[in-house]
């Protein structure tokens, strides 16, 4: 997990959370959670050793479970990418 901001704000909380989420759906190929300014609106890159549309799928399940457990809607907006992506 990359915090990049300092001072930390409400969404590295968010993105703490989530990356454990992650982490126990992901197990080994989670590489990275951090936080990010993407140009599309995203704010946290997620990278992942191989993406499926079956990781993106649970990439976006755990974004779903975080933010229905913290009770806020809309919040992250994951940029899903391999090492080579970036």
């Amino acid at each position: 997990v990359l915090v990049k901001r300092i001072p930390t704000t409400s969404l590295d909380d968010i993105i703490l959370l989530l990356s454990r989420k992650l982490l126990s759906l992901l197990h080994d190929n989670l590489l990275l959670v951090e936080s990010f300014e993407g140009a599309d609106g995203s704010n946290v890159r997620v990278v992942v050793r191989e993406k499926s549309d079956d990781v993106i799928d649970t990439v976006l399940r755990g974004v779903s479970e975080v933010e229905d457990e913290l009770g806020v809607v809309g919040v992250i907006f994951p940029d899903i990418v391999t090492p080579d992506e970036i």
